[in-house]
């Protein structure tokens, strides 16, 4: 199994805001902490980070890396379903047909008839996990108290702030689904304490810059190769931060550098 969690909530009139946020938000963090970032936030793909308010990945290839699919196939080997089981009955019935050479557009369609035929009205939803022996019972007693880690690739979610979690398929914007009813007043709140947050973190780097090393040109230097900036994001920095603070922008408009780029 790959991929990150699915939910089964559609986000649905508010797909489009969700998916311009999540974006604006993606391409915030290759401006703020390029050299962290991936790249994929410039492709709509989303980036791998974390902070105290919100954190986001891209979509995983990953299979499950923390032994739990493992745990999981082992468990299944040792409590097989019973003989007279639905869930083995269908199983057979499937390897049956298979055998016999039924063609591939047929086999559905049989399948059904045949779910039907035994018990299972609803088929053709559910027919092939259907479970009437005491295994499934079993199982969701064991899955109760065991699980993917917390931060396993398979369950991970895309995007989480506080309790608010969303997921997509490839890259943002496609087959997204969230945990949760919410309106779009809510998304607008979320939204703006993730913004918030990063430019908080953004003015810290900053503020962790000595503020006249920063104007020089071994202070452009820093931001380019330590911080992996280029030229238009340094710009940004003075606009948004600098630009933004007297006591920066007095220092700033000494310089030509600071004066050209604050239009002074």
């Amino acid at each position: 199994m790959f991929g990150n969690g699915w939910f089964q909530l559609d986000l649905g009139k508010d797909r489009d805001y969700v998916t311009s946020q999540l974006l604006e938000l993606s391409k915030m963090l290759m401006m703020v902490s390029p050299a962290s970032c991936s790249g994929g936030g410039w492709e709509g793909y989303g980036e791998n980070f974390k902070n105290e308010v919100f954190e986001m990945h891209p979509y995983s290839w990953d299979d499950c890396a923390c032994g739990f699919e493992e745990k999981d196939h082992k468990w299944s080997e040792e409590h097989p379903h019973s003989s007279i089981c639905f869930h083995q009955r269908y199983k057979d019935e499937e390897k049956r047909l298979e055998r016999v050479g039924t063609a591939f557009d047929k086999l559905d369609g049989l399948m059904i008839k045949w779910a039907k035929a035994n018990g299972f009205a609803s088929a053709p939803r559910g027919m092939a996990v259907h479970c009437d022996c005491a295994v499934d019972g079993a199982y969701q007693l064991w899955r109760a108290e065991n699980d993917h880690a917390s931060d396993c690739c398979v369950i991970l979610p895309n995007f989480r702030c506080g309790d608010l979690e969303i997921c997509w398929y490839k890259y943002i914007g496609r087959g997204m689904s969230i945990n949760q009813e919410v309106s779009r007043e809510q998304l607008r709140g979320v939204f703006r304490r993730c913004r918030s947050s990063i430019k908080q973190q953004y003015e810290q780097t900053v503020a962790e810059i000595k503020p006249g090393a920063v104007l020089t040109r071994n202070g452009r230097n820093f931001l380019k190769q330590d911080l992996g900036m280029h030229d238009a994001e340094i710009e940004a920095l003075f606009k948004t931060v600098i630009g933004g603070r007297p006591e920066l922008r007095a220092e700033a408009l000494k310089t030509n550098f600071g004066k050209r780029v604050l239009g002074a």
